[in-house]
């Protein structure tokens, strides 16, 4: 898919008018930056799974002003208890657009808000005059970090948490009109221990991580609620029962009514006067990525027959679980059937937004793309987005793994206090989240990054939410909890750890996958004008450096001919991998590019398909049918070692996980032989352990690669014989020939089988 690109002359003079006050220029526009409004950004209703109608959005111009703070950065988090109560300014910088970062081009400023800086906002309100029975509640969908709200002079709260949204009461802080609303921002980043995600001061910049937002980020609006109300509304699919389950925050003792509609017609009704109603809802629809059925909720406070208050929601019936299939391996399931999930890597970062899309047409763009090429999942990095774009995901049917916050990856300690503040955020975000039916996974930690108390806080957020499925740590460190094994593999022939902590009940997922690079001219945000600080980050500069045969690792194609080639055999791979029963899901790194990462399916202005899509949803969608297979050569066979002795596989070093049939040092050459019937087929050859391989077919050099494992665990991993390598095979028998290397650190474990595509 190629989206149609306006002139690079146009978009720099757009830019000069756009950030005339900006300390740094927007270096590139996407097809929404010009449709962003400047009176009323992001102007649709902010929280589709709780709707009032009185209600009034305050996005707009706002005044700003930057103060200094003499902030020093800390290990673990701030002892402080404010950073953001101080004297209003009497005076003011200039203006800024709410809601996008005072770092984004779009909010009209660029600046970067330093941990040594607060960040100031002001702007009058009117209370609408028939709110005069009706409480004013503030609601703000995100601001990062610390946040602290005035009204008319008097300081209403504060809160902590850079991704979730919340609210203040201010009925008693407003007057009929005139009012004025201050906001004071603080924001830490990685000078201490707060969870923050990709984000990182531009002088302590490393590896994949990106600039900072600082300030207001997502949508700030006045809600009248009435005096008794519904505060909460908690939606349990009931799957297995056929019924939902609706629970209420409310007036104890209070009436409340429900209807559920499907397109407008009164499919059930309950009363209660409980906190919890339990509606049956037989022959329901079921919601899935193919048919994504969402139903309507109407609830009514009532008292003698009046209606105090009324909510509009929707939920959509579904079950997702693991569980193993007929031969006891470890599957996800959806609605009872196994589903494969696929899908990209998304971190939300807009390169004239940032953290904030420019728009709800943007918000739905990307997952709109996803439908057209044939995946049905996305992981959202350690970020998380406005409540509309998980909206767009619901409606349309695409599967969301949820990240929790990281904390820095680098340089900071984890403290009590720390790890108590992520938690409050997480079960903020779970709360916030808990009624999309798109949301199936929760990711508690990624790699790494703040990682801690694995096992404690997995076995909380399952305890906590047992509607959806959880990974205790997406990559490197795995703990026994939560219901994948979650390995991050970027070589072209990627490999998956079975559950070895947990006797193999867990499904294996690979959490990142992928990442090659392809710079598309004319839509890099670093380019020879304008070239990176980091030379870790010049992956802008096209070059070809991978061969099929020899493995590479992250690696950069010179044409989109040759991404596509590529791409089109790692599917064939990824399909394989899943034929022998190793692995459930995939997340490829990622939906686009990120400032100067080049491994997106799209450019990072969202102008460009690298391949055009109609190929996309051509290579992806056979991964969903499940490859039946036939096993020319099974596991755990005898072979011949070079030294004419007979070898049972598998082999190797003692490992705490398999029983090794035979010790043998390494390098050791193994053979065997297998029949083919006919060479045209599709066949694969598998490998499991740790090591490295030479592999040959019939005396020909087949693949050099690297199959190791995570921690040390061993895997599985698969390579097909390619259409264009079919020569290699012959009709009857054929010889395989391994060399398995020696690989520092690494007791050695190797088995082989060879497959044919029934």
């Amino acid at each position: 898919m190629r989206i149609r690109l306006s002139a690079f002359t146009l978009l720099s003079a757009l830019c000069v008018a756009w950030c005339a006050r900006a300390e740094k220029p927007m270096t590139m526009e996407t097809p929404f930056t010009r449709s962003v409004s400047r009176e009323l950004p992001l102007p649709e209703y902010p929280r589709p799974q709780f709707e009032r109608e009185s209600w009034v959005n305050l996005n707009g111009k706002w005044n700003y002003t930057v103060e200094s703070c003499d902030f020093e950065a800390v290990q673990g988090l701030t002892e402080a208890e404010s950073w953001t109560t101080r004297p209003i300014p009497t005076a003011w910088t200039g203006e800024i657009l709410v809601p996008f970062s005072i770092d984004a081009p779009l909010s009209g400023v660029g600046h970067i808000l330093r941990p040594q800086e607060v960040l100031w906002y002001e702007r009058r309100f009117d209370v609408p005059r028939d709110w005069k029975d009706k409480r004013v509640v503030l609601h703000f969908q995100a601001s990062d970090w610390e946040t602290s709200v005035y009204v008319n002079g008097r300081r209403v709260g504060q809160h902590r948490g850079g991704y979730d949204p919340f609210s203040f009461d201010i009925t008693d802080y407003v007057r009929k009109s005139g009012n004025v609303l201050n906001v004071c921002v603080w924001d830490a980043t990685e000078q201490q221990a707060q969870a923050i995600g990709k984000q990182i001061m531009p002088e302590h910049r490393q590896g994949f991580r990106y600039q900072p937002t600082g300030g207001i980020w997502q949508t700030v609006w006045l809600e009248g609620v009435p005096r008794k109300a519904i505060e909460r509304v908690k939606i349990t699919p009931q799957y297995d029962d056929a019924a939902v389950k609706v629970e209420f925050a409310k007036p104890a003792g209070q009436h409340v009514s429900v209807e559920i509609l499907d397109n407008g017609r009164v499919v059930a009704r309950a009363e209660t006067t409980d906190d919890t109603a339990v509606i049956p809802l037989p022959g329901f629809k079921p919601w899935s990525p193919d048919s994504p059925h969402l139903y309507d909720l109407e609830m009514r406070l009532t008292e003698g027959g009046r209606t105090l208050d009324k909510v509009k929601s929707y939920f959509g019936m579904r079950k997702i679980e693991v569980r193993p299939d007929a031969a006891g391996q470890p599957l996800v399931y959806l609605n009872g059937r196994e589903i494969f999930q696929y899908g990209p890597l998304d971190q939300g970062y807009w390169p004239d937004g940032v953290l904030t899309p420019p728009g709800d047409e943007a918000a739905a763009f990307d997952l709109e793309y996803l439908k057209q090429i044939g995946a049905n999942m996305i992981r959202v990095h350690i970020k998380t987005h406005p409540d509309r774009w998980y909206y767009h995901a619901d409606r349309l049917g695409i599967l969301v793994w949820q990240d929790m916050i990281c904390m820095p990856k680098y340089g900071q300690t984890v403290t009590e206090a720390a790890s108590g503040q992520w938690a409050a955020e997480f079960k903020n975000m779970v709360d916030w989240l808990y009624n999309h039916p798109s949301v199936v996974l929760w990711v508690v930690f990624n790699e790494a990054w703040g990682q801690h108390d694995t096992e404690k806080h997995t076995q909380w957020i399952a305890s906590y939410d047992p509607s959806r499925i959880v990974t205790c740590a997406s990559g490197w460190f795995d703990a026994p909890a939560g219901n994948t094994v979650d390995m991050h593999d970027y070589t072209f022939y990627p490999r998956a750890v079975p559950d070895w902590k947990l006797g193999r009940t867990r499904a294996a997922v690979l959490g990142e996958a992928g990442g090659v690079n392809l710079a598309v001219p004319g839509h890099t945000w670093y380019s020879e004008t304008n070239p990176p600080r980091q030379k870790s980050h010049d992956t802008f500069t096209p070059k070809s450096d991978f061969s099929f045969t020899t493995e590479a690792g992250r690696h950069t194609y010179a044409t989109s001919g040759e991404f596509e080639e590529a791409y089109g055999k790692y599917m064939r791979t990824l399909r394989w991998l899943r034929a022998i029963g190793a692995c459930t899901g995939v997340v490829y790194t990622q939906i686009t590019d990120v400032e100067h990462e080049l491994n997106g399916w799209m450019t990072y202005d969202r102008k460009v398909s690298k391949i055009p899509a109609e190929k996309m949803r051509a290579m992806n969608t056979p991964l969903y049918e499940k490859l039946a297979v036939e096993t020319l050569l099974d596991w755990g066979g005898q072979w011949t070692a070079g030294d004419g002795t007979l070898l049972t596989l598998p082999a190797g070093a003692e490992n705490p996980f398999v029983g090794v049939a035979a010790r043998r040092e390494l390098p050791v050459t193994v053979s065997n032989t297998f029949t083919v019937d006919d060479p045209s087929r599709s066949h694969c050859i598998g490998v499991f352990g740790m090591s490295d391989y030479e592999i040959r077919i019939n005396g020909r050099l087949f693949r050099r690669t690297k199959v190791g494992g995570q921690n040390y665990e061993p895997s599985y991993g698969v390579f097909e014989i390619y259409p264009d390598e079919a020569g290699i095979l012959k009709k009857g028998l054929n010889e395989i020939t391994v060399k398995v290397l020696p690989v520092k650190g690494v007791k050695p474990l190797f088995d082989f089988a060879v497959f044919c595509e029934e």
